[in-house]
Order: C-alpha cells, then sequence, then structure tokens
C-alpha cells in the first residue's frame, strides 16, 4: 500500500484565523488527528474541512464536517482526536498494538509550513527517520528526523502526521521539540490509544451494511453462476434447481438467473430446507457429483445470507485492528466461521464431521488449544501458551525445523494467507478466578500473534436455542471423516 495516496489535510477556521494540520483514515468514515489542531490556542473552531490531498477531481475537493458532531472521540491529554466524516475514496490504514521500539526506520507525510508554497497553498512533505523507545508509563515516544528544517517553527502543521512502521500506524505525532533545533518530534504512541475501550468503540462502530451485503452478493452471485454452469445446462441439478426455484420461461433457466433467484431475499432456513431436500434426493441416486456441488452451493449462500450487520462490522475491525476480539452476537463455532468466510469474502470451510448431529467447525479455528468452557482446570496459563505456540508450528510447519524457521512462521501463521484469516473461538469461563486467568491468556496469546481474530462466543441460552436450528440443517449437509483403519478392524 502505498499510505501517502490516502493523506488528508485539514484546514480549521476560528474566526479570521486559519490553520493547517495533518490527519488520515484509520477506519471506515473515520480520521485521526491531533487535538490541539482542532483548537488552535485554546480557540473554538467556526468550520472544520479536509480534502484527500493526493486525490485528483471531485474527491480532492474540501469537505466541510458538521460541527455539532463530527468529532466522536478527543483526548486533550494524549492530544488525540477522532473525527467523522464521508470518504471519497476507499482505503484506511490500520493502527498498531506494537510498542515503539528503539532504532526502527519510520516513515510520513505531513503539512509542515516548511511546505508552504507562493500562492499560501502547501505541499505534502515527506518525513522520515528513526523511532526511541519509550517507557510504557509514559504517554508519548520520540522521534528522530532526517534532514530537519533549519528553523523548527517550519514544522507547523506536521501535527496530526501518521508514523508509519511496517505498514502500520504505531503513532500520530504531535509536536516538535524546540531544544532539539528541528530534529525531533513527540508522537502518541497508537497501542495507548487501543488500550483505551471508549476509542476502540467510537473507531469501528460505523459501518456500511448495505455497502458490505451488496458485495458479498455480487461476489456470491459470481461464484454460484459459475458452479452452475461448470455442471452443464442439462444437469440434473439444474433441472432440480429451475423446478424448485419456480422458473415459468426457457430464458429464466440460465444458470446466472438461478443464481440471483437462490440470492434473493429469503429466510436463510428455506434455502437450507431446499438445498437439503436436494442432497437427500442425489444421495439416494449415488449422484457424488450432485451432492458435492450442493456443498459448495452451500458454503457460498451461507456467508451471503447470513449476519450482515455482524460481518460488516468484524470487517471494519479487522482492517482496523491488530490485537482484534470480536464479542460476537453468535453462539456456536459454526455461526463463527460463517462470519469469519463473509469478513474475507470466500466461501466457508469446515473440517470433516467426526460424527452426525455434531456442529460442524471451521478449518482455520484454532480454539482446540484453548482453555475448556469449564475453566483451566489442571493446565496453568504458560502450559497453554507452549501448548498453542507448538499447534501453530506443527500446522504450518509439519516435520523438523530449526528455530530461526519455527520463529517466523510463528510470525507468519498469523497473518491472513490470501483470503483465509486464522481465528480463534472462545467462551469466557463462569468462575470469576477462571476469568483472569482466561483474560490474561488471550492478551499474551495476542501480543505473540496479533493477526489472529479472537472471537467472543455468546453464552445467553436464548441466543444458542435461535440459532441452533439453522445450524444443525447445516451439520445435516456436512461430509462425515470416513472410519480409522483401527476402528474398521474392531468392527
Amino acid at each position: 500500500m502505498n499510505y501517502k495516496n490516502l493523506l488528508v489535510e485539514i484546514f480549521v477556521d476560528v474566526g479570521g484565523e486559519g490553520y493547517i494540520a495533518t490527519a488520515y483514515p484509520v477506519a471506515f468514515n473515520r480520521v485521526i488527528t491531533v487535538h490541539h489542531a482542532l483548537y488552535p490556542d485554546g480557540k473554538q473552531p467556526v468550520s472544520i474541512e479536509l480534502r484527500w490531498h493526493h486525490q485528483k477531481g471531485k474527491t480532492r475537493d474540501w469537505q466541510a464536517l458538521e460541527l455539532a458532531d463530527c468529532i466522536v472521540w478527543e483526548n486533550k491529554e494524549l492530544d488525540v482526536a477522532l473525527l467523522r466524516c464521508e470518504f471519497p475514496v476507499k482505503g484506511s490504514a490500520r493502527l498498531s498494538h506494537k510498542k515503539p521500539a528503539g532504532n526502527e526506520h519510520w516513515q510520513s507525510e505531513g503539512f509542515p509550513a516548511a511546505g508552504e508554497r507562493d500562492d499560501n497553498l502547501r505541499e505534502a512533505v515527506g518525513l522520515q527517520g528513526k523511532t526511541y523507545q519509550a517507557a510504557e508509563t509514559q504517554d508519548w515516544f520520540e522521534l528522530g528526523v532526517d534532514n530537519p528544517v533549519k528553523q523548527a517553527k517550519l514544522w507547523e502543521g506536521a501535527s496530526g502526521s501518521p508514523v508509519f512502521v511496517d505498514n502500520e500506524i504505531i503513532g500520530i505525532i504531535t509536536s516538535f521539540q524546540k531544544p532539539f533545533g528541528g530534529n525531533r518530534f513527540k508522537a502518541t504512541p497508537a497501542w495507548k490509544l487501543l488500550d483505551i475501550p471508549e476509542f476502540r468503540q467510537k473507531l469501528c462502530e460505523e459501518i456500511d451494511e448495505d455497502q458490505e451485503r451488496e458485495q458479498r452478493w455480487q461476489w456470491a452471485l459470481e461464484e454460484i453462476t459459475t458452479l452452475l454452469e461448470e455442471q452443464g445446462a442439462n444437469s440434473p441439478l439444474l433441472k432440480q434447481l429451475r423446478d424448485r426455484l419456480d422458473f415459468d420461461i426457457e430464458l429464466d433457466t440460465e444458470p446466472q438467473h438461478i443464481s440471483e433467484r437462490l440470492l434473493d431475499d429469503c429466510a436463510l432456513s428455506e434455502r437450507l430446507d431446499l438445498l437439503n431436500e436436494l442432497r437427500v434426493r442425489f444421495q439416494k441416486q449415488k449422484d457424488d457429483s450432485g451432492v458435492a456441488c450442493i456443498r459448495s452451493l452451500l458454503n457460498i449462500l451461507l456467508p451471503a445470507l447470513f449476519g450482515h450487520r455482524l460481518i460488516a462490522l468484524l470487517r471494519n475491525q479487522k482492517d482496523s485492528l491488530t490485537h482484534l476480539a470480536f464479542t460476537a452476537e453468535i453462539a456456536t463455532e459454526t455461526a463463527a466461521e460463517i462470519i469469519m468466510a463473509g469478513g474475507d469474502d470466500r466461501a466457508v470451510k469446515f473440517e470433516m464431521l467426526e460424527q452426525e448431529n455434531e456442529l460442524p467447525r471451521g478449518k482455520f479455528n484454532h480454539d482446540n488449544e484453548l482453555p475448556p468452557e469449564g475453566g483451566f482446570r489442571n493446565k496453568t496459563k504458560d502450559s497453554y501458551i507452549r501448548d498453542f505456540q507448538a499447534h501453530i508450528i506443527k500446522t504450518f510447519a509439519p516435520g523438523r525445523i530449526s528455530d530461526s524457521a519455527a520463529l517466523r512462521i510463528r510470525q507468519l501463521a498469523t497473518r491472513s494467507y490470501g483470503k483465509q484469516t486464522q481465528y480463534c473461538t472462545y467462551k469466557i469461563p463462569d468462575k470469576e478466578a477462571d476469568k483472569k486467568h482466561f483474560t490474561e491468556l488471550i492478551a499474551e496469546i495476542q501480543t505473540k500473534y496479533p493477526y489472529l481474530v479472537f472471537i467472543n462466543l455468546d453464552t445467553d441460552e436464548a441466543r444458542y436455542l435461535e440459532e441452533i436450528d439453522n445450524m444443525y440443517k447445516v451439520s445435516d449437509m456436512q461430509e462425515l471423516k470416513p472410519p480409522s483403519k483401527n476402528t474398521e478392524n474392531a468392527s
């Protein structure tokens, strides 16, 4: 990603005087900047405008914000604010939980006075240098600056510039340090912001559910149409779908029209009943190809018809945050895989069932190394962490590997491979002592594996009962794992 493409310029009018600062998009309809830029010299803003500086045409026009509700979160001590605005272009950068280390290369761009032109407009100025490590109790860290300006005041306007390390924002530049002659900045660390629950909530609370639904609908339409075309125009499956979906003219028997009808707004249970009925028919006819196609249809339809709001919320948080613990309004591992598939724009992928009448779980769910619902029992937190690390290495690097390769695998294993985000489902234990240990365990694993998404399942019985009927219908259509040789011999 070229982060400079999304750089935002802010103009604040305090009544006859205008001030320029820098901002950057960090979530859907959210840009981050510094608090003091919105209240120059303690004055109240008369208007706040911003523009995507490097865009062309109308997408570069100044956008006036509604003063009454554009500041959704602010903190004077940390000198940071979140603004609500409509994005003229898609895209944002993720805030990182990573704590700044010493001597790391950082990059940024902003609108300091050093970039001012003869017509009083400003050019964006590139910034870079090395980071300084800071005590964790400190609310800011320092940045060394390559190619400093001759006069420190020429940095005015750079406040709000994002500090990028490895394509993620580790901090927001808040000020320059005059005693160092213009070659050192102060910045608020992103991890400090992400540790504030209200900040995280305000960062990711706004979603465009309709846009997300349309995007998944288009994806599913293409996938299902391709799948049906591969079956051939005269296949038994297409004939059955035409009959069941009540097509009355020949033109509407094209695969795309069948796909559109399958995706029409209807209760998920209706589509599950239809596919289950066809699966039973084809199994009785020993049509393995037809059964396999029905399962593929199911795996595409599920994320297109289930959990629209949750998928939109997950995608927004996944794009904006590392260390993501997503509290979901779902109660089963099966529903979690559907939500994760929707967030990744992919078909669901379940493990084969060990036995009938069990709920399927996702292939990318690594919950098997977490404590059971009943609590920690005889294992300690450290034991679970060791087992989890061993599981990750075994999963992503089977066989013997060197220590350096193991470290590399542990780092890679937590990122998305293509469109497959690795995740863990869990339920918070009931006992207070176990809750504390469990929360600490999740936090430590997230520190080691920041791109692993944790999904906190709802333990409410009413939620479970509401969800379970459809999830068992999904289970009915899954493939059973073939019996092992030992089982066959025993029988």
